[in-house]
């Protein structure tokens, strides 16, 4: 009797100590959190830049399916990307943002406050912005958490040897943005 009842007190403890784990949530807002900044050189100069941003995602719609390219996921929208970098260069101890007209050039370097009309057409915050790649789980939980790794060739006219840093946020499927995140200052070289 004493060890039946030890074997069932033993299950009841092992049920209990089961049952109290809790699968993880999240909420279905995106959130993110600067993780690294990193550069590959060539000859001495920064060539290429990687931004590592850490994610959570409750429902876990992060990226774009091949079918999404109707509006709001069309060309002529901003949803066209889902991942945003803004640009910022030191000048004079403060830092203003690179604003990009459509063909890129000539680059012009002021707030984006200044601009009377803003439109995704004619200008765009950044060449970097990118669009992610359906990353939604199989199966029955759609939880996500993970790292994103952007790649960044150093093709920006106006940036040579400059402090910056960058701001990173991103779009669900559903076009919930997350938080934004800002990295600390970076000094590159690119000539």
């Amino acid at each position: 009797m004493k060890k039946s009842m030890l074997l069932i007190l033993c299950a009841w403890m092992a049920f209990t100590v089961v049952s109290c784990r809790k699968i993880k949530s999240y909420p279905d807002e995106p959130v993110i959190k600067f993780k690294e900044f990193t550069t590959l050189k060539s000859q001495g100069l920064d060539s290429i830049g990687n931004i590592v941003i850490s994610f959570t995602d409750g429902d876990g719609d992060i990226g774009l399916r091949p079918g999404d390219t109707l509006p709001p996921y069309d060309t002529c929208s901003i949803y066209q990307f889902n991942y945003f970098i803004k640009i910022f260069q030191k000048r004079n101890g403060a830092f203003r943002q690179f604003v990009f007209k459509k063909n890129f050039a000539p680059c012009v370097n002021v707030d984006l406050y200044n601009i009377c009309n803003p439109v995704f057409s004619t200008i765009l915050d950044s060449t970097y912005n990118a669009t992610l790649m359906d990353i939604t789980p199989e199966g029955k939980s759609k939880v996500l958490s993970g790292e994103l790794a952007l790649e960044l060739p150093f093709l920006i006219p106006c940036v040579t040897n400059d402090t910056v840093k960058f701001q990173v946020y991103i779009y669900d499927r559903a076009l919930h943005q997350s938080n934004i995140v800002e990295s600390p200052e970076y000094i590159i070289s690119t000539q």
